[in-house]
């Protein structure tokens, strides 16, 4: 029953009483670039990387785009001048205002294994992988605006982020969805999407500790062995200091580690591409 009743409190949470944007601290110590989480009504995770020129990493669900835009303009970014915006996936909660960000000259990026998503403005049926998903999926629309995107990423090829003022890359990771993708930072940071999630119920139960997302594009058992490999495999690399997640806050990358070492060892995916 208390189950049950968390997950009712998670649902009522995204029905959207409160949008309320705000930045939270998220590392003890400086670390270039900066990071900033933006946390969009307590349950949808937009990420600011602050390099030469700032990017941003999704952009959270149509409606929200003030409360992004206000957060970044109480972070010192006007909206206008980020450099990119990165969609780690084309799903309607991370790809909601992408099309807000384009019609302000930002160009936005995707796989090119969602592009269909994100030009059809749908992201389809999603596979629930637990009774807390079962219990949000009416919630949760498969709509939102649609784009044509100026950047594709192709195959497994790398997107450079060096042209846009950060020093990282965008590695196509699939599972969640299929063109699912990450980005790696070259101080140790890693953006991870919807791979894996934060803590249970909107990050009220173990915060901090990777968990199974609630949906994925797949069938579940394919969806979840693919997005939680690909997360051991980034576990596997010594540079990974924090990771950050759609949902929750982030997760250092002891307890990413922690967590991986239940399973065979992974192989970093940038050590293995650098052979």
């Amino acid at each position: 029953m208390r189950s049950l009743l968390a997950s009712l409190f998670f649902v009522a949470g995204g029905l959207g009483c409160s949008t309320a944007t705000q930045r939270v601290p998220v590392t003890p110590e400086p670390i270039n670039p900066g990071v900033d989480l933006l946390e969009i009504g307590g349950l949808y995770n937009v990420t600011l990387i602050r390099g030469e020129r700032p990017i941003l990493v999704d952009t959270g669900p149509e409606g929200s785009f003030d409360d992004v835009a206000a957060a970044l303009r109480a972070a010192g970014i006007a909206p206008n001048d980020l450099a990119i915006v990165v969609l780690t996936h084309a799903h309607s909660d991370h790809a909601g205002n992408a099309l807000a960000f384009q019609q302000l000259g930002v160009p936005v990026l995707v796989h090119e294994r969602d592009a269909g998503m994100l030009r059809g403005g749908d992201h389809g049926d999603l596979f629930a992988t637990n009774l807390e998903a079962v219990l949000v999926q009416p919630f949760i629309p498969s709509t939102f605006p649609a784009l044509e995107p100026e950047l594709v990423m192709a195959g497994e090829a790398p997107f450079d982020l060096r042209a846009y003022g950060v020093q990282g890359q965008v590695v196509h990771a699939g599972g969640h969805t299929p063109g699912s993708v990450i980005v790696h930072l070259e101080n140790g940071v890693v953006v991870l999407g919807d791979l894996v999630r934060s803590g249970w119920l909107a990050g009220l139960v173990d915060a901090g500790s990777p968990a199974t997302h609630l949906f994925h594009q797949h069938p579940v058992d394919e969806g979840t062995a693919a997005a939680e490999g690909f997360t051991r495999d980034i576990a596997a690399c010594a540079d990974i200091r924090v990771a950050y997640v759609g949902h929750g806050p982030p997760i250092s990358g002891d307890a990413l580690r922690a967590w991986a070492s239940d399973a065979p060892a992974g192989r970093c995916p940038w050590a293995v591409r650098d052979l």
